[in-house]
């Protein structure tokens, strides 16, 4: 089954959840492939990705 690490970034665990039309994937340790970590969820993705573009977006605090 396609799986995501902690380490994998927004776009790869996006990739892989529309490869197989899939809702969630399962997360998975670096070191131990067999090590479920928990579920990510495309809803949480889209959270996610929402959040970095938003703080993308957001202009830079300026130095006092």
């Amino acid at each position: 089954p396609l799986t995501v690490t902690p380490e994998d970034d927004l776009h790869t665990a996006l990739k892989r959840m529309t490869e197989l039309n899939v809702d969630e994937l399962p997360v998975v340790s670096a070191n131990g492939p067999t090590q479920l970590l928990g579920l990510l969820g495309r809803r949480d993705l889209v959270r996610a990705y929402t959040a970095q573009i938003e703080a993308l977006r957001s202009p830079e605090p300026s130095a006092a």
